[in-house]
């Protein structure tokens, strides 16, 4: 499926600043969920490594969510939330495909954001903790949802390695496709 975003890493951004080391974050975001989630089968979704962990379908659920927050943080706009895989789910290719088109159409978006805002509009952001108690500064989006992504998407490569279905093997560091 080479029409989703993220088939390579685009291009870094010419400046270095605040901003542009975020897009590239971001960028590196998308293209590891890219990979991670390529080739992945419905079958694949409940996989979880031990009990009281949480699915691949869950994780990927809540990698939407994660993303989705940090994207209305700098937008300030509320969004609906985003289609959930549950159990009942499993068998759904097409629920997975739009789950995975959406998130990176978010990735997307929340790189445009970011390139829209500029250094001094960083200082603005704020990012509304889980428990909902005022709001908390742009560091906070940092060590917060955006670290948890990575770590979810390492999860799905990793369980996704553990359930039989390895991940193709994309460069993240050069940015570039499996080699067909």
């Amino acid at each position: 499926m080479q029409d989703l975003p993220y088939h390579e890493l685009p291009p870094a951004p010419p400046n270095l600043d605040g901003v542009s080391v975020l897009m590239r974050l971001v960028d590196g975001i998308g293209f590891r969920y890219r990979w991670a989630t390529e080739g992945l089968r419905a079958e694949d979704l409940a996989f979880r490594p031990c009990p009281g962990a949480m699915s691949i379908g869950e994780v990927l659920s809540h990698v939407a969510l994660l993303l989705r927050w940090v994207h209305g943080s700098i937008t300030e706009t509320l969004e609906h939330e985003p289609e959930d895989l549950q159990d009942g789910d499993h068998a759904d290719e097409k629920k997975l495909d739009q789950l995975r088109s959406t998130t990176l159409d978010t990735v997307l978006a929340l790189r445009g954001a970011l390139a829209k805002i500029g250094d001094e509009g960083l200082t603005r952001i704020t990012i509304t903790g889980s428990t909902g108690r005022g709001a908390l500064s742009f560091w906070h989006m940092i060590n917060g949802p955006l670290a948890d992504t990575l770590t979810h998407v390492g999860q799905i490569s990793s369980w996704r390695r553990m359930a039989g279905n390895p991940v193709p093997s994309s460069n993240p560091f050069r940015g570039t496709p499996p080699k067909d």
